[in-house]
């Protein structure tokens, strides 16, 4: 299981398995504490997690980016030029997922992680 991370003010976390299915997709908010000890939380072996502009000038967000990068030293960091242009950014999602763009950030950037390690990705599974 791959845990998507798309940190923000609102945070969107995904699970999927290796055929890019959601299994698991909400909008975490608050605390940076309380969200990282959160997505520690969801049972998952690989992690992924965009990495947002180096010079931005945002307290809340560089503190939740450190925390998780402690929380998670493993994960890959994805840019949203890494990932944003590519086929798996357009992939559909399934209707009951929340529609926030950071929850379908984060399984767009799931689904391009899992390409990119090798994993076959079932399109005719993902929108269901």
């Amino acid at each position: 299981m791959l845990l998507a991370i798309d940190p923000g003010l609102t945070t969107g976390v995904a699970v999927l398995n290796y055929r890019g299915e959601v299994i698991f997709a909400n909008e975490l908010s608050g605390d940076p504490d309380l969200i990282v000890a959160t997505c520690a939380e969801i049972p998952h072996q690989d992690e992924v997690i965009e990495e947002g502009p180096p010079n931005r000038n945002n307290p809340f967000l560089d503190d939740l980016d450190g925390r998780l990068r402690a929380e998670f030293p493993d994960a890959v960091w994805l840019r949203p030029t890494d990932w944003k242009s590519t086929p798996r950014a357009s992939t559909p999602i399934p209707r009951r997922t929340i529609r926030s763009v950071h929850v379908r950030d984060a399984i767009h950037m799931g689904r391009e992680f899992l390409h990119r390690s090798g994993h076959t990705l079932d399109t005719r599974a993902m929108a269901s």
